[in-house]
């Protein structure tokens, strides 16, 4: 990859009126000073693939809810 999620969320903050946007990160990576580092950069959620799909929907969904209010 030319980079990874946390170098991708900086750009995209940095280049693109997405301040707003919520953005949730999927991975593997369980971490702890990565998961920080992508919350500090203003992520909605760090996701790992240790949740299960429910778990992610009901995440997801309640972001998007929060955000409608």
């Amino acid at each position: 990859p030319i980079m990874n999620g946390i170098e991708f969320i900086r750009h995209i903050r940095e280049r693109f009126a997405l301040v707003n946007t919520p953005i949730f990160i999927l991975s593997s990576v369980e971490e702890t000073d990565v998961k920080l580092e992508g919350l500090a950069l203003g992520i909605e959620d760090y996701i790992t693939f240790a949740m299960s799909a429910e778990e992610i929907k009901i995440k997801i969904g309640s972001a998007y809810e929060e955000e409608g209010e």
